[in-house]
C-alpha cells in the first residue's frame, strides 16, 4: 500500500510551560514524528517519553523547530510526553503517525533551513537516496499579525496559531509529502504572507525510508574500507555516516 498518513495530535500551549503531551492510540509497526516547537531558540533542555515506553531518537539540529522520531512503534492508547527545563518561551508539540516506513533505522536525510525570514524559509537542497521516501518538513515562525501560510508542493497538515510573548503570535506549520523516485537537489519551501514584526524562524526537514524501497545508486564515499551514503546535510557541506538498511546492494 506504500507509505500513508494516519493521523496527527497538536496542542498549544501558554509561556513556559514545564511539560507538554498529546495522546493517540497507535497502530504497531508505524512511524511516529514529533515536532516541539522551541520558542527559545535551542536555549532549553527538553526529553521525551511515552506511555507505550517507545525508543525516541532525537532528530534535532537546535534552533526553534526541534523534531524526534519512533520506528516500529508499539501499539495501543498513547500520551506522548516532552519535559522542559529553561527561560521564558513560546512551545508547540505535534505528533504525526504514518504507516510504510522501514521497521528500523529509517532516517535518510536530515537538514534544515538555510534562507530563515519573516516572509519564508527554505531548506537546504537535498538528495534521498530510496526511491519510497516520506519527506516531512516542520516550520516555526513569531509574528505580532497573523499572516497565511503556503507549503510548496507539499501536503499542509497543521497550521497552528498559538498566544506568543507580549503581542506576538507563534505558528507551528507542518507539511509532508510521499516521493516514489529518488530526489536530486530537492527542497522544501513554506511561506509566511500578510504577518508583521517577525522575530524568530526556522525549519527542519527529515526524510524517511519507505518499506521496500529501493536504493538510488548515485555512487559512495568510502572511510577505513567502509561504503557510506551522504545522509546528513547542512549549510556546510554533507556529512557522510552510515544511516538506514541498503535494500539492493553496494
Amino acid at each position: 500500500m506504500g507509505i500513508l498518513f494516519v493521523q496527527s495530535a497538536h496542542t498549544p500551549t501558554s509561556t513556559s510551560p514545564a511539560s507538554l503531551s498529546v495522546s493517540l492510540t497507535n497502530v504497531a509497526g508505524n512511524l511516529l514524528v514529533l515536532e516541539f516547537r522551541d520558542g527559545s531558540g535551542g536555549g532549553v533542555t527538553w526529553t521525551i517519553s511515552d506511555t507505550l515506553g517507545n525508543t525516541w531518537v532525537k532528530a534535532d539540529l537546535g534552533g526553534v523547530a526541534r523534531c524526534a522520531y519512533v520506528a516500529n512503534c508499539k501499539a495501543g492508547a498513547n500520551t506522548i510526553t516532552i519535559s522542559i527545563t529553561g527561560s521564558a518561551f513560546t512551545a508547540y508539540l505535534g505528533v504525526w503517525e504514518f504507516s510504510g516506513l522501514v521497521l528500523s533505522n529509517p532516517l535518510d536525510v536530515l537538514t534544515a533551513s538555510v534562507t530563515n525570514s519573516l516572509t519564508r524559509n527554505n531548506s537546504n537542497n537535498f538528495n534521498t537516496n530510496y526511491d519510497n521516501e516520506l519527506i516531512f518538513s516542520a516550520a516555526s515562525f513569531s509574528l505580532a499579525q497573523p499572516g497565511t501560510c503556503t507549503w510548496s508542493s507539499f501536503t499542509h497538515d497543521s497550521l497552528s496559531v498559538l498566544p506568543g510573548v507580549g503581542s506576538g503570535n507563534t505558528y507551528g506549520a507542518t507539511g509532508f509529502r510521499i516521493v516514489t523516485t529518488g530526489q536530486t537537489n530537492a527542497n522544501t519551501r513554506f511561506a509566511m504572507t500578510g504577518g508583521t514584526s517577525g522575530s524568530s524562524s526556522a525549519m527542519t526537514v527529515l526524510s524517511f525510508i519507505g518499506a521496500g524501497a529501493n536504493f538510488v545508486n548515485r555512487g559512495h564515499l568510502t572511510k577505513s574500507g567502509t561504503r557510506l551514503r551522504t545522509s546528513i546535510w547542512s549549510t556546510g557541506g554533507a556529512v557522510a555516516q552510515p544511516c538506514g538498511p541498503v535494500s539492493t546492494p553496494w
